[in-house]
């Protein structure tokens, strides 16, 4: 079953975990962990207020929707048009959601703790490509296929100017060529306008040559964050069910992925925006084609997507 969209303030607990109402259990599970994942305070120092209000909502969705018996009483109260119930007003306290998150990830995260390895085994069973909620997306004609398409979900990083971004989600809106901008809407509705080096796009890839967890090649994940100070994408591994950061160089994106080149002997190629039209897995190397036209094989680490 398709995901959709979280409504983080939404009232009906199914918009704020993001799933539908006829969701399994194990569906439920893997919303509620991923969520959590991303908005425990810990991880949202910046914005800790909203994260810890976010952080409660959804363990209060979690709870009441796990629960066969709760689960089956609130949904008697929704009806047939979900518009007679809505989520508790005491949402609990942060310490009882934070034992809920112990539970599930082995500890709390913090600003420097490192994400390899938390055990969340057995939850990863999203489709590839997630269904957003209906929404008017500006569309546009002949956008180049360097260009990350309308609608698509990207994480924000690596802002000077407004660091408080850093770490949201949004999706693409509209590509702005003459400012060499995205628009950006932010989950919570706020537009931005990024340039490409400030965006990651979440979506699924495959594990190569990783070395040192050679047992993970060839597995697939969903990048859900990206570490700016490393240089590393989050994944959420489907098989085995685990957290990761893993460079550059250790993540195959999809034929079709648009994204930056960098690091490349010719500084003139540094910079510009990319299509992934080819995936050469021996030598280890992309066949991208530039906005300039010019058509080269790189290695996996020189393309940020």
């Amino acid at each position: 079953m398709c995901r959709t969209e979280p409504d983080l303030d939404a009232e009906d607990l199914y918009n704020v975990l993001g799933v539908q109402r006829r969701a399994t259990d194990k569906e439920i599970g893997a919303a509620y962990k991923r969520l959590a994942l991303r908005y425990h305070p810990d991880k949202n120092i910046g914005d800790r207020d909203r994260a810890e209000h976010v952080f409660k909502r959804v363990t209060c969705a979690y709870e009441t929707l796990r629960d066969a018996a709760k689960r089956q009483k609130y949904d008697a109260s929704l009806g047939p048009t979900r518009s007679k119930s809505s989520i508790p007003s005491n949402l609990g306290s942060f310490e009882r959601a934070d034992d809920l998150y112990r539970t599930f990830f082995g500890a709390g995260l913090n600003a420097t703790t490192n994400v390899h390895d938390l055990d969340i085994a057995g939850i990863f069973n999203f489709d590839q490509k997630p269904r957003a909620r209906k929404e008017k997306v500006h569309k546009q004609a002949d956008v180049p296929a360097h260009v990350i398409r309308c609608g698509m979900q990207v994480v924000i990083h690596g802002l000077a100017s407004k660091p408080e971004h850093n770490g949201k989600t949004g999706k693409v809106k509209e590509w702005k060529a003459s400012k060499g901008r995205y628009d950006v809407t932010l989950s919570c509705g706020t537009l931005l306008s990024v340039r490409p080096q400030n965006l990651t796009q979440l979506c699924h890839v495959t594990v190569t040559h990783c070395e040192w967890r050679p047992e993970l090649q060839g597995k697939r994940g969903e990048i859900v964050d990206f570490n700016e100070d490393k240089c590393a994408y989050v994944l959420l591994l489907d098989e085995p069910p685990c957290v990761v950061e893993l460079p550059p160089s250790s993540c195959i994106f999809p034929k079709g992925s648009a994204g930056t080149l960098k690091g490349l002997a010719d500084v003139q190629l540094n910079g510009q925006m990319c299509c992934i039209v080819g995936i050469d897995n021996s030598a280890l190397r992309y066949i991208v084609q530039s906005e300039c036209g010019r058509q080269l094989k790189v290695r996996y680490e020189k393309v940020l997507c």
